[in-house]
């Protein structure tokens, strides 16, 4: 199963990058504070993703390979989390579905970002080269 972890690789290319998750650990994105802001806030929210375990932001996050893991478990270990954190809602099980999903579109060791919805590869086995993209 293709994931997403927090990764430090890339942090500073863009301004405005943070890192304060635990590399490694699995993030999805912060499906509460995204309901509670309109697309033309400014919150870190919208542009972060937020480590499982410590509930930490980034602003990158990579895709690993997990055979290890099912999709089963990893609903599990995100329900857990939220639990653990008094938080648990339908829509942060919604959001841990939809970023699995966007996870299953990239390649492992793909890094990337998000703005909002939108995902974008900063590097990685997805990203065009920069031949292939004068082609």
């Amino acid at each position: 199963m293709h994931v997403f972890v927090a990764t430090r690789i890339t942090q500073g290319r863009h301004s405005g990058d943070y890192f304060n998750a635990i590399d490694g650990e699995l993030v999805i994105w912060d499906s509460l504070g995204a309901r509670n802001h309109s697309p033309e806030d400014d919150c870190p929210c919208l542009t972060s993703f937020l480590g499982v375990t410590s509930e930490r932001p980034t602003t990158t996050a990579m895709v690993v390979d997990r055979p290890d893991l099912s999709f089963d478990e990893y609903m599990r270990i995100i329900h857990d989390s939220f639990l653990s954190a008094y938080r648990l809602h339908d829509w942060d099980l919604e959001a841990a579905e939809m970023i699995s999903l966007r996870a299953a579109m990239l390649q492992p060791r793909d890094i990337v970002h998000r703005n909002r919805s939108r995902f974008s590869v900063r590097l990685g086995p997805s990203r065009p080269s920069a031949f292939q993209r004068k082609r």
